[in-house]
């Protein structure tokens, strides 16, 4: 986009302070001892700090204009941003652009009309880019003046999408309100009962129908959506980073943004929290009926890692609902796994997912599945197989 400029004041670089101070000091020296040498190179020295001061601090008559695309992209995915920068400038000024990109700045030299330069996205949110800087630096590098282009752009990162094709079967429950449940796939026979107006003549059973002379209804279990709980740990000093840009916690958030993913496309509820309760999030309902799941995907789009570390007591007293299907707990490679083994075998089926290397790839323990991987995609690779 388009703005107005900013102009700032032209000033020496350290560069020209020296030259401009050598410069009268040989003045100085020629004239005390008559070198018109010497008075010559100062007043050279001098003219030419002089020259790079007039020649930068001229107002220049500069249209600047930055376009970014993409404006949303997955994290690590490729955006670039063009700067064109078009109107009369001093001849002999070289012209370098510093564009801030959140807490960074880009630093690039502008040998033509515009100059192209990546934006990173290693990181989830979103990016500030600008206000952007345009140093004017004269023909000898004396002197510098900085334009000030205050137009700002943001470019929103998402957590990628890393490949998930299986979930955990679900639970579901017999038609006539018996409490025992059976495992998700099939329409098993769990009773019979006399026919009533109002029942389903495709579900007449013809075999007893005919032995007992009486209209027999099949008492079918009936599948129910299976309903995936994702429990995200957000505690910082649980990711073992050793760089310290938090690599391993995005990959805890692209874990939970697959499966989150795959559950919409399978048209089954799910649950996102965090254990620090930033983020509870719920879709229930199919999306056929046209649910809004844009919660969850915003909430993983910004959801950051917390300081504050909670006591063992407070996870285990982590509020979450009755006679669930899947749990599936996301950490770090520093997490108390005992605590969070017992957090993931509130399901009927349990999983906790370990971003780091110092885990084995699969192991159980409480008929929870442990699974754990240096990066996301391993993670995913390994879901998989287990659900498998």
């Amino acid at each position: 986009m388009a703005a107005d400029l900013r102009q700032g004041l032209g000033a020496t670089t350290r560069l020209g302070l020296t030259a401009g101070l050598i410069g009268v000091g040989l003045v100085a020296l020629g004239l005390w001892w008559g070198y018109a040498t010497l008075l010559a190179l100062g007043a050279a020295l001098i003219a030419a700090l002089v020259v790079d001061i007039v020649m930068v601090v001229r107002t220049p008559d500069l249209r600047v204009r930055r376009i970014i695309d993409p404006k949303v992209v997955e994290r690590h995915g490729e955006v670039w941003a063009t700067v064109t920068v078009a109107g009369p400038r001093a001849r002999g000024s070289r012209i370098t652009l510093v564009d801030r990109v959140g807490v960074s700045a880009e630093q690039v030299p502008l040998h033509s009309d515009s100059v192209r330069y990546r934006v990173p996205t290693a990181h989830r949110g979103l990016i500030t880019v600008g206000p952007l800087s345009i140093l004017r630096v004269g023909f000898f590098g004396f002197a510098v003046a900085i334009t000030v282009h205050e137009a700002i752009d943001h470019v929103r990162v998402l957590p990628r999408l890393v490949p998930v094709h299986h979930l955990p079967r679900g639970r579901r429950r017999s038609a006539v309100g018996a409490d025992e449940s059976a495992e998700h796939g099939g329409t098993d026979l769990v009773g019979l009962h006399e026919y009533v107006p109002g029942d389903d003549l495709r579900r007449l059973h013809g075999p007893t129908s005919a032995r007992t002379g009486r209209l027999m209804v099949r008492d079918d279990a009936e599948p129910a959506t299976p309903h995936l709980t994702i429990v995200l740990d957000d505690t910082a000093a649980h990711y073992a980073d050793a760089d310290g840009h938090k690599q391993h916690f995005e990959d805890a958030v692209e874990v939970a943004f697959a499966l989150c993913d795959l559950a919409e496309e399978l048209n089954q509820p799910v649950h996102l929290v965090t254990l620090s309760g930033v983020v509870d999030e719920s879709v229930t309902e199919s999306v056929d009926t046209g649910p809004d799941r844009r919660g969850i995907r915003l909430a993983l789009a910004e959801v950051q890692p917390s300081v504050v570390e909670l006591a063992e007591e407070a996870v285990r007293g982590l509020r979450l609902a009755r006679g669930l299907d899947t749990v599936a707990v996301i950490s770090g490679a520093l997490a108390p796994v005992e605590v969070f083994t017992e957090l993931a075998a509130r399901g009927s089926t349990g999983a906790l997912l370990l971003v780091g290397p110092d885990h084995p790839a699969v192991r159980s323990a409480e008929a929870v599945t442990i699974l754990g991987g240096p990066t996301s995609v391993d993670l995913a690779r390994l879901w998989d197989r287990a659900v498998r």
